[in-house]
């Protein structure tokens, strides 16, 4: 029967489903049954299913290798939409036929088509089965019982969620069950209203109504209607209660005792401050307010000595506006009060190098090594009594070669002083390149004035017609500086050697003797801080002279000899 083709075999297979009865002598049975929802709305789809419960009696335990029968309900109230096949074997509908069959076997509770109806009309409608299959090869035929579902076909709940009427006390409104929003205004005496509804569907539910408490302006009040569907619609009333509250909520007078307030007070002035005395130690308030509906609340007004307290005086207008005003209020020190000494730094570091020996408190001296190629450092402090103790620090802005000292300063509460000294020594050029000594100037600019000689930066001295006076170095790394008066200019030029250059600009037409006496007097200035300067240059210098110089050191030494003989002769 196998190797029949599957269509004269779904042939066959209809055709002996056609023979009333089936089976007759039945060597095993199996029963059947439908699932799926009882009730459908009309118009709408549901889905049943046909299934086989149980197996029983058949050869070598072998199953059902076949299944087939009728399906029958009535076509005025349902449609069959659709079929399809759960079995293990492929079953096919022919009409209200149904049959199929293959290797695999039904031996338990299996799914064995699921059918979509459409409900087409109200009432009742039952779906049944009738039938028979056989078993796999070899065996007899299994005898299979009918089943049958009723279905209950309903009409759809109502879907109408609208209003049939809709009212307020203390207002009206026009209503319109179309209309979902409205608007109410009632007096400021008005705290409450009553909200009164009923809905078009009598099988449909209305909630939000009844009494409902007002606050002063707007209160938007919500009246939700639920159709038996399930559908919602809300309509919304805006109650605004007029609201003839006071909002002043200005301050007519404020002070404190103890002290007085800064600025001086005025209602829209907002922020002051007052020092008080030691023996204020909880700020006493007093104020007024401009209208008698408002209310006052302040904050914490304990003080502690040498600190300053926000005290808040918050003030709320009778329809709920608040203003703050604030009094920053510092208590003075305790007069008994034991002043603390301690001017030790808790923390000392550069910005370069490494100070040596490492930090510690009781050490005020320290020495930090630094490459040449650094021009500045920064220090980093901090002290151990963070409240009082304060810290200066004083030394040079830009480091000069050789030893750079600095003074870190700090004061107790008490006044006392302690010092902590760095050296910080900066190293020579280590590149081997000899430090410029140009003490040239490339060029005098004067704005509003002129030179009445040509520039030569050789030339040391000119006269000139007046105006602001700019100097501009040979070598960038030169450093100028100016000594000026109402009559003349001085200006020296310092290389990076340490060599100082002066020029000097006479304004013309001037008494001669009165420069004379000012350019000596620069002079002296200028020739007192080159010798200074030659003589710690000397001090601190680590070249040794050069064979050619020392010849030319020697030769003068002994013509200076020849000279002093010739003069005692």
């Amino acid at each position: 029967m196998k190797k029949i083709s599957r269509l004269f075999t779904t042939f066959i297979f209809f055709f002996f489903l056609s023979l009333s009865p089936l089976v007759v002598h039945a060597a095993g049975s199996a029963s059947t049954g439908f699932s799926g929802n009882g009730s459908v709305y009309v118009g709408n789809t549901i889905e049943v299913t046909l299934y086989v419960g149980s197996v029983s009696g058949t050869t070598n335990n072998g199953g059902l290798a076949a299944f087939g029968g009728n399906i029958s309900y009535p076509s005025d109230k349902l449609e069959l939409i659709s079929s399809q096949s759960l079995a293990p074997f492929t079953i096919q509908m022919n009409g209200t036929k149904l049959g199929g069959f293959g290797q695999n076997t039904i031996k338990g509770r299996s799914n064995i088509m699921k059918f979509t109806f459409r409900a087409k009309a109200l009432g009742s409608a039952t779906i049944s089965y009738s039938g028979s299959s056989q078993p796999d090869s070899e065996a007899s035929p299994v005898s299979i019982s009918g089943s049958s579902k009723t279905i209950s076909i309903t009409n759809p709940p109502s879907s109408n969620n609208n209003l049939a009427s809709l009212s307020i006390s203390n207002g009206s409104i026009n209503f319109n069950k179309n209309t979902t929003s409205y608007s109410v205004s009632v007096p400021s005496n008005v705290t409450s209203v009553n909200v009164s509804a009923s809905p078009e569907d009598g099988g449909a539910r209305v909630s939000g109504t009844g009494t409902r408490n007002l606050n002063y302006g707007n209160n938007s009040i919500g009246i939700t209607v639920t159709a038996p569907s399930g559908a919602q619609k809300t309509y919304t009333i805006n109650v605004n209660r007029k609201d003839d509250r006071s909002s002043n909520n200005k301050l007519a007078s404020l002070s404190v005792n103890g002290g007085s307030l800064s600025p001086a007070f005025n209602a829209n002035t907002e922020v002051y401050s007052v020092s008080v005395p030691f023996s204020v130690d909880n700020l006493k308030v007093n104020y007024k307010t401009q209208d008698g509906k408002s209310k006052v609340s302040i904050s914490d007004t304990a003080l502690v000595a040498e600190e300053t307290r926000a005290v808040y005086i918050t003030v709320t207008a009778e329809n709920g506006a608040q203003k703050t005003y604030t009094i920053n209020a510092s208590r003075g020190k305790d007069p008994n009060k034991v002043l603390s000494t301690n001017n030790f730094l808790s923390k000392l570091a550069v910005s370069e190098g490494r100070l040596s020996p490492a930090f510690n408190k009781e050490q005020l001296e320290y020495i930090v090594y630094v490459p040449y190629e650094v021009e500045k450092v920064s220090f980093e402090t901090d002290v151990e009594d963070k409240k009082y103790a304060t810290v200066k620090i004083d030394g040079p802005e830009k480091l000069d070669v050789g030893n750079n000292n600095y003074k870190i300063n700090v004061t107790a509460e008490d006044s006392s002083v302690k010092t902590y000294s760095v050296t910080v020594a900066r190293g020579i050029n280590m590149t081997g390149e000899k430090l410029s000594s140009n003490i040239y100037l490339k060029e005098i600019k004067i704005k509003g004035g002129s030179l009445k000689e040509k520039f030569d930066k050789k030339v040391f001295s000119y006269k000139y017609t007046g105006g602001k006076v700019t100097a501009i170095p040979e070598d960038e790394n030169s450093e100028v500086s100016m000594i000026e008066s109402d009559n003349s200019v001085v200006i020296m030029v310092k290389s990076p050697s340490g060599e100082i250059g002066t020029y000097t600009l006479i304004l013309s037409k001037i008494n001669v003797v009165g420069i004379i006496v000012y350019i000596l007097l620069g002079l002296g200035i200028v020739g007192s801080a080159i010798v200074g300067y030659n003589v710690a240059k000397k001090k601190y210098s680590t070249e040794e002279p050069t064979k050619k110089e020392k010849k030319k050191k020697d030769k003068k030494g002994k013509l200076d000899n020849k000279n002093q003989e010739k003069t005692e002769n």
